[in-house]
């Protein structure tokens, strides 16, 4: 990509200065042509700096995404490839030698961490600091340049901060710090050093801390109890499975899980290159019908030259330099205005980004503008290539042209009745077919019989159908069109009849659009892209947002509202003693808590959990079952029976699936399951089937596998806890959840999840996007406007002479105002209906495969209606303003100036 910008460049260079040199006549005639036609050329620089400028702003917001990502990459990973641990969490001195012996020298760090706040006096306190210890000279041949900023071992009582951290606290070197693990360890420590965040100094831990800091290994071993060993183990490679057997250790790709993430982000990009893509087209296919109508404008003009001694070869530079003038200048005009439309789509998007990688993927990037030179000369080197190459093909096919035919005063186009008598049977028999095949796949796609079908026949394959029907239902469209706009405009006439003025009037302005019929299908291609993509994103945009609008929050957290992790064990009763007595959260805001445990079900299901509960979530969770086994008359009933009797479990319907399909074998209620935990395989009776809900936002509260507490507690060596809280008032819920966000983060708990406002970021984030899209999308219509105005212009300027000479034979100013109008309107018209129709229709097939049943209904009961007619509207007016002027114009035309040889 980058050598496309640079060999534009370098080709607009070249050749420039090879015509400026060789041609300085021809370089002088290209610019006076441009000058002389200055508002067709205005416009046709518009259409292309558009397109130009859509691509820029996609290149520079993928290169803004990609700097910020490699910025996080150096401050907060570093060398650091994996993060190692064992099952239990601690990795003992035998284990280390074991691991050494399987790895290169050096290429391996154990460290002790762990998490915990640290306060400067009782009101400043940073909470969720993640604290790393190791061997200093270990350290130095892992990574010198990142322990580099630490001059010497840190020694007990001694801690390193890192600036992040220093700035939250507001201290200095030399000042005291406390660290604050709850429910007892309390440690003062002076402040040693502060260093900036560069690989190992800034890496955050698996648990995302909000800053770093630095202890002494005999310190971190002390307050984690530990006699020796470490932790975790830094690996600076990719880890292997066979050299970390899954039973004992547990692994974290550090920075391929960072990849990841901040891929799903960038997939929205796309949508801008597809827009882009889409005004590039459009700027392609108005360059060729500009530079054919310049080729026939000139035709006299270029043929009288021809005539007094211009060789072909002349003739072609003088268009290609021309061409040269509009591509220079819409490139650079185009990268302008693309890094201002970067800027302000980040601007719209950057803090919804941020949020969504920190609830979604639980990493803090900072996204911030950056104009890459590469990708902006990249983005305007194509826009540069596209208009010029295009512009090559057409000054070639004008240079073919021989003086007798320049000279000819004009083209005799046939009419639509001479077309309509030579055109041949087949031809028609073809059309006919083609066209009743297009509509019965239209008809045929969009029954719920056919796309329950392709559901259950092609369960992964269906997208690609459905793609591949709009594909062909475009195509065909536009092919059918050069069969369908003749029979149309001979229809029009034959209704009118009885109006001879009318009928003079539209004989005269459908008699181009079917004399140039390619030219005419170009045209419309543009309106029925634009309108298409317009159309289509309106669709999936409103889909999206009814979908979202009637998520329930609660059904994450199976009827909660709050959940904060920690490794601290309390007990519900335990953890309500705690809410009682918070000097944060007033009485009667919080309705009921819970404490869930919560454990590991292997690596072979790395996506749900086994969720250990008690009677409280027994009596108070909201998770809805699907089947239950009949002695149960409620679903209240399953949930005792599973917090009373460790032997049953309830599974989700979607993990029930996972296991079904490892174990080849479907399982039925009452059936003894095979439930792994930890890797220990366990067998329990399956006594209901929960349904799975879509929100649950990766909270394993709500979907899994739930057993009695007090097993997994047997069962698991390392389990974490969940406390759930259920807020009195909902609409309190910010509010309260900043009170319980101090109170958990004091016990140990440093996230507190709200899945009401993951809920709303996730709205927000997919409206912004596709209104976005709709947006930009919209913006291309813009090219529309422009390619109607001027090519209406060039043909006003092209039909001079006839224009004239129809004035000379009476024909009154009107009929030539409006049969100019007439022409560009219904082409225009005929495009905006296609296009809003293909979008709607591309729109309905797309949604199938992203929603379930009861999503679909939903939506088609809020079909944007609306929108669809506001865009067609809005589409109307700009077809009325783009053949307004050309037809105003036309009312200019002197019939004595017109009539002249040459204009």
């Amino acid at each position: 990509m980058i050598g496309i910008g640079i060999g534009s460049v370098v080709l607009f260079l070249v050749i420039i200065s090879y015509y400026w040199l060789r041609a300085p006549h021809l370089c002088r005639m290209a610019w006076n042509n441009a000058k002389m036609h200055r508002r067709t050329t205005l416009f046709t620089l518009i259409s292309s700096m558009v397109g130009t400028a859509l691509i820029t702003s996609a290149f520079m917001l993928y290169a803004s995404l990609q700097a910020s990502l490699q910025e996080y990459e150096t401050t907060h990973i570093g060398k650091i490839e994996s993060d190692v641990t064992t099952q239990t969490g601690k990795v003992s001195e035998q284990d280390w030698k074991e691991v050494q012996s399987k790895l290169e020298k050096g290429s391996a760090l154990p460290v002790v961490t762990f998490y915990g706040n640290l306060t400067r006096g009782k009101e400043n306190i940073v909470p969720h600091i993640v604290f790393h210890a190791f061997s200093y000279q270990e350290a130095l041949k892992w990574d010198v340049k990142a322990v580099q900023s630490i001059p010497s071992p840190i020694e007990p009582g001694e801690i390193v901060l890192s600036k992040r951290a220093a700035a939250q606290l507001g201290v200095q070197e030399g000042a005291q710090v406390q660290l604050v693990i709850p429910p007892n360890t309390v440690q003062v420590f002076t402040v040693k050093k502060i260093v900036p965040e560069h690989g190992l100094t800034g890496y955050r831990g698996t648990k995302q801390g909000k800053a770093t800091a630095f202890l002494s290994l005999e310190t971190a071993r002390k307050i984690m109890g530990l006699k020796e060993g470490y932790t975790n183990l830094l690996l600076a490679s990719f880890v292997a499975s066979d050299l970390f057997p899954a039973e004992k250790w547990e692994i974290h790709q550090v920075k391929n899980d960072v990849l990841h993430a901040v891929n799903n982000i960038q997939k929205f990009v796309h949508l801008f290159f597809i827009t882009s893509l889409v005004a590039i087209v459009i700027g392609i296919v108005l360059v060729f019908n500009i530079f054919k109508m310049i080729g026939e404008e000139r035709r006299k003009e270029l043929g009288v030259i021809r005539a007094i001694g211009m060789n072909t070869g002349d003739l072609s530079r003088v268009l290609r330099i021309e061409g040269i003038v509009y591509a220079s200048v819409s490139s650079l005009l185009g990268m302008v205005l693309g890094i201002g439309l970067s800027i302000l789509a980040l601007q719209q998007l950057q803090s919804l980004i941020q949020l969504m990688s920190q609830y979604r993927d639980e990493i803090e990037i900072s996204y911030q503008f950056t104009v890459d030179p590469y990708f902006l000369f990249t983005a305007g080197g194509i826009g540069f290539c596209l208009v010029y190459f295009s512009m090559m093909w057409i000054s070639w096919r004008a240079s073919k042209q021989n003086i007798v035919s320049m000279l000819q005063i004009t083209k005799s186009p046939m009419n639509y009745s001479a077309l309509a008598k030579r055109r041949m049977k087949w031809k028609k028999v073809f059309y006919t077919v083609l066209a009743l095949f297009t509509l019965a796949l239209i008809m045929i796609t969009l029954t719920p019989t056919c796309q329950n079908w392709l559901t259950k026949r092609f369960p992964d394959q269906e997208n690609y159908f459905y793609a591949g029907a709009v594909l062909f239902v475009f195509v065909s469209s536009l092919w059918c069109l050069q069969f369908i706009f003749p029979t149309l405009l001979s229809s029009i006439l034959k209704g009118l009849q009885g109006h001879s003025k009318w009928v003079a009037t539209l004989q005269i302005a459908f008699r181009y659009p079917i004399a140039y019929q390619k030219r005419t299908i170009l045209i419309l291609f543009m309106f029925m892209i634009v309108l298409f993509l317009t159309a289509f994103a309106s669709m999936i945009g409103s889909a999206f947002a009814s979908w979202t609008d009637r998520m329930e929050a609660r059904q994450a957290l199976g009827g909660y509202d709050l959940a904060a992790q920690s490794e601290r064990q309390l007990s519900t009763k335990a953890l309500q003693d705690i809410v009682n007595k918070s000097k944060y959260i007033e009485k009667n805001q919080i309705s009921g808590v819970t404490s869930v445990i919560q454990a590991n079900v292997s690596l072979t299901y790395p996506d749900f959990k086994v969720n250990g509960i008690d009677q409280s979530f027994a009596e108070h969770n909201q998770v809805v079952l699907e089947q239950k086994e009949t002695r149960f008359k409620s679903d209240q009933a399953v949930w005792q029976e599973v917090a009373q009797d460790p032997e049953v479990v309830v599974i989700s319907s979607r993990d029930l699936g996972l296991i079904e399909r490892d174990q080849r074998k479907k399982y039925q209620i009452g059936e003894q399951v095979p439930i792994q935990v930890e890797g220990k395989v366990v067998s329990k009776k399956l006594i209901a089937i929960a349904k799975y809900y879509s929100e649950s936002y990766g909270y394993f509260i709500s979907y899994g596998i739930w057993m009695n507490q007090n097993e997994v507690e047997r069962l698991a060596e390392k389990t974490e806890n969940v406390w759930l809280f259920r807020v009195h008032d909902k609409e309190q819920l910010r509010t309260i959840a900043k009170k319980v966000q101090k109170e958990v983060t004091e016990q140990g708990a440093f996230q507190l999840l709200n899945p009401e406002q993951q809920l709303v970021v996730s709205q927000s984030f997919i409206r912004v996007i596709f209104s976005l899209l709709e947006s930009f999308s919209f913006l291309a219509t813009v090219i529309g406007l422009a390619g109607l105005m001027v090519i209406m212009f060039r043909q006003v300027q092209e039909r001079q002479q006839q224009l004239g000479m129809i004035r000379a034979l009476g024909i009154e100013k009107k009929q030539v105002y409006w049969s100019i109008f007439s022409e560009g309107f219904i082409i225009a018209f005929l495009g905006i209906v296609l296009g809003i129709g293909m979008g709607v229709y591309a729109g309905s097939l797309i949604l199938k495969p992203f929603g379930q049943t009861e999503q679909i209904e939903q939506y088609r009961q809020a079909f944007p209606l609306f929108k669809i007619l506001l865009y067609f509207v809005l589409g109307l007016v700009i077809s009325i303003f783009g053949a307004f002027l050309p037809a105003r114009k036309a009312l200019k035309v002197s019939p004595i100036e017109a009539t002249r040889y040459i204009s």
